[in-house]
């Protein structure tokens, strides 16, 4: 009896798992004679299409596997005028629900679930249309996997749910109308992994929830519509290229959300439509090959940088940066040039950290930025920054701009309100004739300008004003050609400690505050200077035994200060030096208790107007001449006074109206006689 028993349920089984073959194409699905065996097949049986077959509307076909061959095709039709879908439904598949050799036309509703593999795998053809629906949820492996020979042309939804990956494969095309959805939730590694094919969207895009990537392409997408990306949570990026992606003038890719990088590009990235990112960790960008944009690119709060490239950046449309949480909006080691617009606001570092080659021929804006250490703009060492356009950069919490490489001013760069300097040089510098640097609201004691062991020529113009701080500070060598004009400032025009030369036209007007010498980051002669007293040019010495020097072969003109120049090393003049409005001294010579020699060697000519006139005094190593003309006026009677052991050498012009020459100075030529 048993063994009835067990032949009785192997028959019963054979019977409710069966292989069903179309038999008479051109049939409906739910004509029994079109199949063998014969019989509607149900959804415990596997199905195999070697022919021509349709699922009428209002009807739902089933089955538990389901193969077309290459010779196959199935068709779901819906009806045009209520609207009514056919349906087909397979459930709980072992290795995979659909296998596609043929055509694939569904214009109902098709939902495949429950694959212990993939949803469909399609080496064939894939046609959509509209309003139809294709549902594929809980499959193992990918829900619908495509091989290089395959292609899909999608026109109506396809939705993809809790599978391993969404979309992946390399089909010859994957084309996405107008009307198309490609929707991916919940897949445990991307949404679309695609491979040596083209992937063309003219409709939507929707992945929610991935794994790994949103999308990983190592192919060619064409995006004309909307690809929106949410909620990437593993340590990759919601688009991963290393081939092309092409987001075209009406395309807009969307991302939002994710636990890592917005698009890690490695291949070639041009967009003419609208990129937005929003809540990216740590980036928004990694190109480590091309990008170009001639579209619109906004990203705001990207915990680390906005744009970390290697590559090449081609800007030639809007980029806009807001809200790096903790590193640099731009963060720069390849090529960026920037032909039109590039906005940056609220970075928690550097604005632009640039180690490679910047070239800017648009507008960059740098603006509101909180960093307590951090630069508007970090020119880092051997690398170099080319402006030909317009650079602004405005209320930045640190400095403004920090060049320790090659920085090229061609045409503007205008820095306003910052907390720290606004200029800072550790390498080399260039001012065009073309260019103009304009620095203004510098709300600290610090330096507005500062040239740290630099080298900065001004070929072109330099305003400095409205600073609390002093106007120029310099350990390096400055060499203006053009125009250097510093006004309405605090604590000292410029400060030189090396090298100053002029030989071109300088100007240090209203000087008004309390001066602080540690602003200058001098040590030897800090309390050479009162407290009380402001200097417009102060020409110092930062350690015994190194000169500085600073020349003038040009024209200098000196007002509203307390001191007009103070000279603690080498002073050379050769040009013209105008110094009026001075309530101190105009001239005042430093003592010196060390081996650096302090001379004054006026060779051009020097006119000044002060209260108390001008004090000429040293050690030994004194030294002033004068074979120009040295011309002066006074509200005191001591308007010209000499003071301990200097060597006074006049083969020139003095007029003064009075004078006091110390009995310790050892000689004096040319001495004019009292008035």
């Amino acid at each position: 009896m048993l063994k009835y028993i067990v032949l009785l349920i192997m028959y019963s089984t054979s019977l409710l798992c069966q292989t069903k073959h179309l038999v008479q194409p051109g049939f409906d699905w739910h004509e029994p004679t079109a199949w063998s065996p014969q019989g509607v097949p149900t959804a415990n049986d596997s199905v195999i299409i070697g022919g021509y077959t349709f699922i009428k509307p209002d009807s739902t076909a089933r089955a538990k596997y389901l193969e077309i061959t290459n010779i196959g095709n199935l068709e779901i039709q819906r009806d045009l005028m209520s609207g009514i879908p056919g349906r087909l439904r397979i459930n709980d598949a072992i290795t995979v629900a659909l296998l596609n050799r043929g055509i694939l036309s569904n214009g109902g509703r098709i939902t495949l679930s429950g694959s212990t593999g993939s949803g469909i795998i399609n080496h064939g053809h894939i046609e959509t249309l509209d309003r139809s629906v294709l549902t594929i949820r809980d499959c193992s492996a990918t829900g619908l996997f495509s091989y290089a020979t395959a292609t899909v042309v999608h026109d109506g939804s396809l939705i993809i749910e809790d599978c391993g990956t969404g979309v992946s494969g390399s089909p010859l095309s994957f084309y996405i109308d107008e009307d198309g959805r490609l929707e991916a939730y919940s897949s445990q590694n991307s949404g679309i992994n695609l491979s040596n094919s083209y992937l063309t969207n003219h409709g939507v895009i929707l992945i929610d929830s991935a794994g790994d990537y949103g999308v990983n392409n190592s192919a060619v997408i064409h995006n004309h519509d909307s690809i929106i990306i949410s909620n990437v949570y593993e340590l990759l990026a919601a688009i991963s290229n290393s081939d092309s992606i092409f987001n075209h003038n009406t395309g807009a890719i969307i991302l939002h959300d994710c636990e890592h990088d917005g698009i890690l590009n490695n291949g070639y990235l041009q967009n003419l439509g609208y990129i937005e990112m929003v809540n990216m960790s740590p980036y928004g960008i990694v190109n480590w090959d091309s990008l170009d944009n001639i579209g619109n690119i906004q990203m705001d709060t990207i915990e680390e940088a906005g744009i970390y490239t290697t590559g090449s950046i081609n800007n030639e449309g809007h980029i806009k940066i807001d809200n790096t949480q903790i590193g640099v909006s731009v963060l720069n080691e390849g090529s960026f040039n920037n032909q039109d617009t590039l906005l940056i606001s609220d970075a928690m570092g550097n604005g632009i950290y640039n180690a490679h080659l910047v070239s800017n021929e648009g507008y960059i804006s740098i603006y509101d930025c909180r960093a307590a250490a951090a630069s508007g703009i970090y020119n880092a060492t051997d690398a170099e920054i080319y402006n030909e356009g317009k650079i602004e950069i405005n209320n930045i919490e640190a400095g403004g701009l920090l060049n320790a490489g090659l920085f090229t001013n061609q045409d503007s760069l205008i820095i306003e309100r910052v907390y720290h300097f606004a200029l800072g040089n550790y390498d080399s510098l260039y001012n065009s004739p073309m260019g103009l640097i304009d620095i203004s609201i510098v709300n600290t004691g610090a330096p507005a300008m500062a040239n740290y062991g630099g080298h900065i020529v001004n070929d072109g113009k330099i305003e400095v004003y409205n600073c609390e701080g002093a106007g120029m500070t310099n350990i390096g060598t400055i060499t203006n050609n053009d125009s250097l004009v510093l006004y309405s400032l605090v604590s000292a025009g410029i400060a030189n400690s090396l090298e100053f030369y002029n030989q071109g036209f300088l100007v240090i007007s209203g000087i008004r505050g309390n001066l602080e010498p540690d602003n200058f980051k001098i040590d030897s002669y800090k309390n050479n200077i009162a407290d009380n007293e402001t200097v417009a040019f102060a020409n110092l010495t930062i350690d015994p035994g190194i000169q500085s020097v600073m020349t003038n072969s040009g024209e200098i003109f000196i007002q509203y200060a307390d001191i007009g120049i103070y000279n603690a090393s080498t002073f050379e003049n050769a040009g013209d030096i105008n110094v009026t409005d001075i309530s101190g001294y105009s001239i005042e010579q430093e003592e010196t208790s060390d081996s650096t020699a302090v001379v004054f060697d006026n060779q051009g000519m020097i006119y000044s107007e002060s209260d108390d006139g001008m004090l000429l005094r040293s050690g030994s190593s004194f030294y002033v001449g004068v074979s120009g003309s040295l011309t002066g006026l006074s509200t005191d009677d001591d308007m010209l006074d000499i003071q301990h052991g200097a060597i006074f050498e006049c083969l020139g012009t003095l007029e003064f109206e009075d004078y006091i020459v110390s009995p310790l100075v050892p000689r004096i030529y040319n001495l004019p006689q009292k008035r």
